[in-house]
């Protein structure tokens, strides 16, 4: 993320700090916007870096509110809408 960037994500952070080095969680081959997790801004809201093929932005997106199957329902660690598996779902 430039530096700029990085200075208004931290103006945002919860904790103050984000880190600069972002990388999307969902798979190398999915089509669309790339997304990487900031920072937790509030109960069910995150803040995300966003970017296709243009400079990035900072966006808020409510988390997934999936949860895994029964006996231990993990939830996803993911945004709302978002593309492919839950994050329970991600090959080990």
């Amino acid at each position: 993320m430039s530096g700029g960037l990085v200075a208004a994500a931290e103006n945002r952070s919860t904790e103050g700090y984000v880190g600069s080095a972002v990388q999307c969680p969902l798979s190398g081959r999915h089509a669309g916007r790339r997304f990487g997790f900031l920072d937790p801004l509030e109960y069910g809201l995150g803040l995300w870096g966003g970017w296709l093929e243009a400079e990035p932005e900072l966006v808020e997106l409510p988390d997934c509110s999936e949860t895994g199957p029964e006996p231990d329902p993990a939830g996803c660690c993911l945004f709302a809408g978002h593309v492919e598996r839950h994050t329970w779902e991600a090959p080990l």
